[in-house]
């Protein structure tokens, strides 16, 4: 059976045979803190939990519908020091589970939570790429080395008068703002993100036919998995309106 943290509980989304099916069509949750669950201590500790005779474990939490598990070894799958869940195997047999048993199914149980966060990771990202898609700002992203732009969402391309995506990124990032504007991006903003992770201020950039645009402008570092940046987001609001409306 696999359980799923979920918030201060471990909940049942994959059982095994007819039984399991059952247990997960009825929702079973086990809270992290039962003190009498194999499976919750397991968590709580993130340690290996092997019984051999349930019968003599006070900690054993019985189940109507698993009255025959005499052994039980409950595994807790662990991402980056992360606790996922719990890999929790039962059988009818005492004396069932040895050593070599646990250390077999400790392989599984981390492939089965680098593939579950995997998945989580991917629908993250899914709907995070849904959010700047759709999107009425301007989000663009760039290497930060090189300043090559990488991506830029749909309403980006049109307030900036590209019909294609692939006609901003062809061009340099220098090429999308006034000398004073570029000026002002490598020497204040791009400094302050280096040090501080973010900028944000007022700026112009140009759109394809060579017009301004002014801009509240927020810049600020993608980091890698060691903490080091690795590429710039930005995000543009056309303030253009709003500048008519000071100068009339």
């Amino acid at each position: 059976h696999i359980y799923l943290l979920d918030s201060d509980r471990l909940k049942l989304v994959a059982g095994e045979g007819d039984i399991g099916r059952l247990l997960v069509e009825r929702e079973l949750a086990i809270p992290l803190d039962n003190p009498h669950s194999l499976v919750a201590r397991a968590a709580r500790s993130r340690e290996t939990v092997l019984i051999n005779d349930v019968s003599q474990e006070p900690d054993f939490m019985f189940n109507d519908l698993l009255a025959d598990t005499r052994s039980e070894l409950a595994i807790p799958m662990i991402v980056a020091g992360d606790l996922v869940g719990v890999l929790n195997i039962e059988d009818d047999q005492i004396g069932r589970f040895t050593p070599d048993d646990a250390h077999i199914q400790t392989v599984l149980a981390a492939q089965v939570a680098i593939a579950i966060n995997n998945a989580r990771l991917f629908a993250e990202n899914t709907r995070r790429l849904a959010i700047i898609e759709n999107s009425n700002d301007c989000i663009a992203l760039a290497d930060m080395k090189m300043l090559t732009p990488l991506y830029i969402n749909p309403a980006g391309l049109e307030q900036l008068g590209y019909k294609r995506a692939e006609d901003f990124l062809a061009r340099p990032i220098q090429a999308s703002y006034p000398p004073g504007a570029l000026a002002r991006l490598l020497y204040e903003a791009l400094p302050t993100v280096q040090s501080a992770g973010l900028w944000r201020g007022e700026n112009e950039v140009l759109r394809a036919d060579g017009t301004l645009m002014p801009v509240e402008q927020t810049i600020f570092a993608i980091r890698d998995k060691n903490g080091q940046p690795r590429d710039l987001a930005t995000i543009l609001t056309d303030i253009t309106a709003r500048r008519q409306a000071e100068l009339a």
